[in-house]
């Protein structure tokens, strides 16, 4: 039996490059959303669908990044980056292959900490971003500083690529007082 369909679908592979399941997943659901849906909503699923490829360490491939900025926007009511550094904090702590992409867009060498952590999840020898903890030996006289398994809690609060460096912060758990230490 004569099928059209599966002529169509065949005659459209025009490169032998393989595409990543986590650039199929974003490719795809740009172009399945609806053309009547206005920037915000767009914007906001593009947001919510890539960062769900990366909690769900659906695979991308080092070469991605550039097929996968094709797809950003920036209008005045939505903006849509996916090279944006949340995407890669998120990686971070989730795991999979999108931080190495990210990394080889920027050009850049990841951070890793020894013990790190994201919302009381604690992992060994993960990279680390900006709203990442970090857990480091240390003497507390403060007994209202954070700590974890006798550990100090620091959190990544900027980071310098261009520098190497990165910028760690403490909060008090005092209520009412917001107490702030940076190296």
């Amino acid at each position: 039996m004569f099928n059209p369909l599966l002529l169509e679908a065949r005659s459209m592979k025009t490169t032998n490059e393989a595409v990543s399941t986590g650039l199929a997943f974003m490719l795809a659901a740009a172009a399945g959303i609806a053309k009547s849906i206005g920037d915000r909503q767009k914007s906001a699923a593009l947001n919510e669908l890539l960062m769900s490829a990366i909690r769900l360490k659906m695979g991308f491939n080092p070469d991605d990044a550039r097929r996968l900025d094709a797809l950003g926007m920036r209008t005045c009511v939505g903006v849509f980056r996916p090279s944006d550094e949340t995407f890669y904090s998120q990686s971070c702590v989730s795991g999979g292959t999108f931080d190495r992409m990210w990394e080889k867009a920027r050009g850049v060498k990841p951070f890793k900490a020894v013990l790190a952590g994201h919302h009381g999840e604690i992992q060994a020898n993960i990279r680390v971003a900006t709203g990442v903890a970090v857990l480091l030996v240390g003497k507390d006289d403060d007994e209202m500083m954070p700590r974890s398994a006798d550990l100090q809690v620091w959190w990544v609060t900027s980071v310098d690529w261009d520098n190497d460096s990165i910028i760690l912060s403490r909060y008090s758990t005092v209520q009412g007082k917001l107490v702030t230490r940076a190296v």
